[in-house]
Parts: C-alpha cells; sequence; structure tokens
C-alpha cells in the first residue's frame, strides 16, 4: 500500500483564479502526518506500507520504521542534498541502532 500526504499541495491565486503548483518537495516538517498514518495504518493494513513525506534525516527514518514502515522514500532530500544523503542517513540509522 502507497499512503502519501502530498499530492503537489494545488493551491490558487485569488488574482487570476487559476490553480497553480506550490512546491514539489517535501519539508522536514511534514513527516508528522505521514508517520501517524503510518502508526494506525500498520497493524491494519495486510499488506506492507512505504512512508514518504517529510523523511530528511536518519532518525526519521527510523522512525517511520519503527511506526511500521517496511520502505522509506527519501527523493526530496536527494534533490535538495544530493546523493551523499543515502550514506548520512544510512550512517544515523546504524548510530542509532547501535545507541539501543
Amino acid at each position: 500500500m502507497f499512503y502519501s500526504t502530498d499530492f503537489s499541495a494545488p493551491t490558487s491565486t485569488f488574482k487570476s483564479e487559476q490553480i497553480v503548483a506550490s512546491s514539489v518537495f517535501s519539508s522536514p516538517e511534514e513527516y508528522h502526518l505521514p508517520l501517524r498514518w503510518i502508526a494506525i495504518s500498520s497493524a491494519k493494513a495486510g499488506c506492507t506500507l512505504a512512508a514518504s513525506t517529510g523523511v530528511h534525516d536518519g532518525e526519521t527514518l527510523i522512525k517511520m520504521i519503527l511506526a511500521g514502515a517496511s520502505a522509506v522514500e527519501v527523493a526530496s532530500t536527494l534533490y535538495k542534498n544530493g546523493l551523499g544523503r543515502i550514506k548520512a542517513k544510512n550512517d544515523a540509522s546504524c548510530k542509532l541502532f547501535k545507541r539501543q
């Protein structure tokens, strides 16, 4: 099952009365709602869940996994910060698990 809270978040302008696209990238502050829905849905869905939206660091990635996600999408942070973020997330995740 795929659940995303970000559908390019279209908005409208009052002056031109047109629908325009807002930012297509998530921000780190947006992870709370997907985290909540992964936690609520994981036991009841009967399928694997992939978390997305707002996962910009290793700690948030681990939160999604612990909440019940089988996979975590991290595209926005890779676009914004480069492929080096993969190693940073992996290192942070390993560090958090070793601490436990």
